[in-house]
């Protein structure tokens, strides 16, 4: 019998832990015959809606920008100056994930400008600084 954990390493050990006292304790005979060798484990975390920070910050040229969405769908990408004004939207249909977005700064002019990312509803904003 094999058992696959999709967890973060640290409730792996409680899980673990669980498994070697139900064994002990229980008349349950599957359960006290796993071995600990076969309980196969993954690192995944769970996926969430987010955006991080661009990098590098300021930008010069190319800077990066991640974005993770839980489930595919529509996200809607947008530099806005500091004023409110759209200066750029991009729309991407995306399988659920973590994804990174390249964004060229030779056409913005130095200063401060804010993106953001809509996804089912929500928006999540972050600032970027420019520099020439």
């Amino acid at each position: 019998m094999k058992v696959l954990i999709k967890n973060n390493r640290q409730n792996i050990t409680v899980i673990m832990l669980c498994f070697i006292v139900i064994s002990l304790f229980s008349g349950c005979e599957k359960l006290r015959n796993i071995r600990l060798d076969e309980i196969v484990t993954t690192a995944e975390e769970p996926v969430a809606f987010a955006l991080w920070q661009n990098t590098p910050n300021p930008a010069e040229g190319d800077t990066f920008i991640e974005y993770c969405i839980p489930v595919a769908g529509e996200v809607i990408f947008n530099i806005n100056s500091v004023s409110g004004q759209v200066l750029y939207t991009q729309v991407i249909q995306s399988e659920s994930g973590k994804h990174v977005i390249e964004v060229n700064t030779s056409d913005l002019a130095a200063g401060i400008y804010f993106y953001s990312i809509e996804y089912m509803g929500h928006k999540l904003v972050k600032r970027m600084s420019v520099k020439k």
